[in-house]
Order: C-alpha cells, then sequence, then structure tokens
C-alpha cells in the first residue's frame, strides 16, 4: 500500500511544502533526496559536536541571510511584475512612469566657530551648537560661512 502525505488547506505548513511553482515538496522526499546526493539536512546535523568557530559562522551566515531576505523577495517581486509587463508589450517604466527628478542636498550655510566639521544648511531642527550660540547672546549671522 500507498502512504500519501496530507497536506493542510492553508496556513504555515501548507505554505512551507509548497516550492515557487506552486507544487507541494513532500518533505520525506525532499530528506531522502537529500540522502542520496549527500546533502546534510538541518535534521542531521549534531549542534552540540559543532566548535564554537563553526557555531558563529553558521550564526553569521544566518544573520546575513535574514538581513538580506527582504531585499531577495523585493527584486524576486520586480522581476515577475517586470517579466508579467513584458509579456503584455511594455515596459514597467510605462505603466508606472518615471519617479521624477530627484532631490540635491543643500549646501550648509552655517559652521560651528572652533569645529568646521560641524554644519547646519539651516533647515530642519537647529543642532545644539546653535542654540547654544544663540541662547550665549550671537546672531545666526555670526555662524555664516
Amino acid at each position: 500500500t500507498t502512504k500519501f502525505l496530507k497536506i493542510p488547506n492553508s496556513g504555515p505548513l501548507r505554505r512551507c511544502l509548497m516550492n515557487a511553482q506552486g507544487s507541494f515538496k513532500d518533505p520525506l522526499f525532499v530528506a531522502v533526496q537529500h540522502k542520496i546526493q549527500g546533502k546534510q539536512t538541518m535534521a542531521d546535523i549534531d549542534w552540540n559536536a559543532l566548535s564554537l568557530e563553526e557555531l558563529k559562522d553558521i550564526q553569521r551566515k544566518a544573520t546575513k541571510a535574514i538581513q538580506t531576505f527582504e531585499d531577495r523577495k523585493k527584486r524576486a517581486a520586480l522581476a515577475a511584475v517586470e517579466a508579467k509587463a513584458s509579456e503584455l508589450g511594455f515596459t514597467l517604466k510605462d505603466l508606472v512612469g518615471s519617479a521624477g527628478p530627484k532631490t540635491t542636498k543643500s549646501p550648509p550655510k552655517y559652521v560651528h566657530p572652533e569645529n568646521p566639521a560641524l554644519t547646519w544648511t539651516g533647515r530642519g531642527r537647529q543642532p545644539g551648537w546653535i542654540k547654544d550660540g544663540l541662547q550665549a547672546g550671537k546672531t545666526l549671522d555670526d555662524f555664516l560661512i
């Protein structure tokens, strides 16, 4: 007799078992396939036998994968949208237009009298050194570049 894996109609287990094309990945089949190909699965790893260096390397790789996950998903979504637009005879730019002109950074207008690395454009909140100078009786003209 053949046993079949019962797949739930929805939920995280169903999403876990689906590949990008929408077909199911039977976990038992995948595990057997990995064994045949000589690949280790997460269940095969003896975590207690790993050295601190190996564990930190795994942690570093996992952290990097987590940090880049959203970017990878966005790139995949963008590629899918571009492919669909191309399939319909358009470019993505044709459909959504251009982003418009980019703003340029304003040049600084004011400089700290003792530390020229501290500057302010005159826009946004006043830095602490400007506030301190104004409270000490100086004017904004005293800080002009």
